[in-house]
């Protein structure tokens, strides 16, 4: 059985921070995204929420993400962009055919003081809110209820927020799978299920 996954955005501080702890206290697997002073993932939402420190994570991130993508001549250095863009992709009526361009992204996580900065880097993510697949009826409540259906005033504006949404959730997705590496969860998750 997989865990529960929640991602918490203002998830640095007060109400956001406390829903976040709750809910891995509950064994969800959480990912936070936050607004406030700072862009940094602190050591203590590193121990709290993902269950590992600092450097450990760093290091996941750079046998993970840089070393085994070099190995494995991939074109992106990341965990698993390519899932959050092809689900988002297919709820949203996007063109599957360009999760390729989507998944090229790049997965950085540097060591700062009090914590890591980590960020994503999407080089290219051909996203669009009206057309093609957009029309249909289930895609297109998709993208009302993130607030990104049309082309929006000015034209375009939608399509931008809506790249800025699946960006989000890449991050948010390989700041997840990180922290369960960094933590030996997915590991031992699979060693309990039978997965290997």
């Amino acid at each position: 059985m997989t865990r529960p996954v929640a991602i918490v955005t203002g998830g640095r501080r007060g109400i956001g921070l406390g829903i976040a702890k709750a809910l891995a206290a509950e064994g969800f697997d959480i990912a936070v995204t936050g607004i406030g002073d700072s862009d940094t993932t602190t050591d203590a939402m590193i121990a709290d929420l993902l269950k590992t420190d600092a450097d450990t994570l760093a290091e996941a991130n750079y046998r993970k993400n840089l070393v085994g993508s070099a190995r494995a001549a991939s074109l992106g250095f990341n965990a698993h962009a390519a899932n959050v863009v092809a689900a988002m992709f297919i709820a949203c009526g996007q063109d599957p055919a360009h999760v390729v361009e989507g998944s090229s992204a790049i997965t950085t996580v540097d060591r700062v003081d009090g914590g890591v900065y980590v960020s994503v880097t999407l080089p290219s993510l051909p996203v669009g809110t009206v057309g093609g697949g957009t029309g249909i009826d289930t895609q297109r409540e998709c993208l009302t209820m993130l607030g990104v259906a049309g082309g929006g005033d000015p034209p375009g504006t939608h399509a931008k927020a809506f790249a800025e949404i699946v960006a989000a959730g890449v991050l948010a997705g390989e700041l997840s799978l990180l922290g369960a590496l960094a933590a030996q969860h997915l590991a031992r998750a699979h060693q309990e299920h039978g997965r290997g």
